[in-house]
Order: structure tokens, then C-alpha cells, then sequence
């Protein structure tokens, strides 16, 4: 929290700063606490343009993440970076907080800056959990991001990158994993 967060803090005012530490701390009881003051706090967005609700994806707090959806979080919010709650999800392979938030409508091809989609941030950051999650509930698998690369494309420059920087083989299968993934949900090339 800022300075000028914990000066207002110390005089009695509810600021988004304490929200976003108690979400980071996983204080479910203190963010009840919060929201009952100020409601709309649960789509406040830190200095970085993230909600609280795609601080507790990022984190994998799938119990966090639920009561925020309960309390009016949009789970089709995304900042001028195009990050969004379902990609913040795929950070960490968060399987649970990505079915939490698809179960709330989350839309599975919402796509941010550059036509990224959730499918297409899995891939990049390796995490195939999620993109099984993705591909279930309706994934374009063949999309295209605005430079062209589909989400196989990606699978299989992951692949060689981490090939070819000397990364352990169990960093190398998990983008060959979602490459066997991607094929089976009738990617192309």
C-alpha cells in the first residue's frame, strides 16, 4: 500500500490499496469487510490496471476469487495491456480459477490487445491445464493474434526455444504437451 494509501488508512478511509492487500493475503474476512463499505471497490484497479479479481487468478486464490465474482467482480474485465481475469489465470495454470470464472461467464475467446485470447497466453506461458480448460468450454483453436501465429504456431516455437536454450526436459515437454493438446482439438498450421 502507498503512502498516501496508509495515510488515509490511519485517518479512517477505506481505500482500493487495502482491498488489494487483503486479496494478496487471501484475508477473506477482511475483504467481506471491505465490500460491504464500498461495493465497487470490486472492480478497482491497482497501478498496474489490475482488478482485484485478477490479482487473486494471478495467485491461483480460487476462494478469493469467488466471493469477489460474488460480489459483483466483471469477469470479462480487461486493462490497456489486455490482461484479464481468465489470462491472469493462466499464469500460474490456475485450472480451478479458470473453471470458476468460465462457470461465471467468462468469455473464452474475450481477446485483448494484439487479439490475444486466454488460449493464446496459455500457450506462450506453458500452462496446459488451463488451455485444457479452454479448448472444453469452446477455444478457438485456430485462432489468429494480429502478427499471425495460431496457438500451435506458438506451441512449437516454445518448444524449440526452451529446446535450444538448454531448459530441462520436463520445461521442453510442456510445451510439446501442448502442442499434443492443440493437434487433438483439430489445430492447423
Amino acid at each position: 500500500m502507498g503512502i498516501v494509501s496508509k495515510i488515509l488508512a490511519w485517518a479512517g478511509f477505506l481505500t482500493p490499496g487495502e482491498l488489494f492487500d487483503a486479496v494478496r493475503h487471501g484475508d477473506e474476512g477482511r475483504i467481506k469487510e471491505i465490500l460491504d463499505q464500498k461495493p465497487d471497490f470490486a472492480n478497482a484497479k491497482n497501478w498496474e490496471g489490475w482488478t482485484p479479481l485478477c490479482v487473486a487468478a494471478a495467485e491461483g486464490r480460487v476462494d478469493i476469487a469467488r466471493l469477489l465474482v460474488e460480489r459483483g467482480a466483471n469477469v470479462n474485465f480487461w486493462n490497456e495491456k489486455g490482461n484479464a481475469p481468465l489470462y491472469c489465470a493462466a499464469v500460474g495454470d490456475h485450472v480451478d480459477v479458470a473453471e470458476l470464472l468460465l462457470a461465471n461467464g467468462s468469455e473464452v475467446n474475450l481477446e485483448g490487445e494484439g487479439a490475444y485470447t486466454p488460449l493464446i497466453w496459455s500457450v506462450i506461458l506453458g500452462s496446459a491445464g488451463v488451455a485444457q480448460v479452454l479448448l472444453a468450454h469452446g477455444a478457438d483453436v485456430n485462432h489468429r493474434v494480429e502478427e499471425g501465429a495460431t496457438a500451435l504456431s506458438l506451441a512449437k516455437v516454445g518448444c524449440a526455444i526452451m529446446a535450444d536454450g538448454g531448459k530441462p526436459p520436463a520445461v521442453v515437454r510442456r510445451w510439446a504437451e501442448l502442442e499434443a493438446i492443440l493437434r487433438k482439438h483439430g489445430a492447423r498450421e
